[in-house]
């Protein structure tokens, strides 16, 4: 599932940046495409909107930016999960 994913997006798009810069983790657009296999997966559908920015709230009231996407980079990420599910 995942990794039939990741394999269509490099096919797709062979520039994309799946994993983060230490080769290992993924990158926002990887975690993005992961959890969109899961969406899909768990519900039968993936949403029609997405947020595109992505705010975490710690236990001291702290706010950061977990990540931050364009609307290309949703589109085509839930372009990938609806071909391959």
């Amino acid at each position: 599932m995942v990794g039939d994913s990741w394999a269509l997006a490099m096919q797709m798009k062979p520039d994309i940046e799946l994993y983060h810069f230490d080769g290992s983790h993924p990158s926002y657009l990887g975690t993005f495409l992961i959890a969109l296999n899961f969406i899909k997966k768990i519900t039968g559908t993936l949403p029609k909107k997405y947020a595109t920015v992505y705010n975490y709230i710690d236990k001291d009231g702290e706010t950061f930016r977990i990540m931050q996407l364009t609307d290309a980079e949703i589109q085509f990420c839930s372009k990938v999960i609806n071909s391959i599910q």
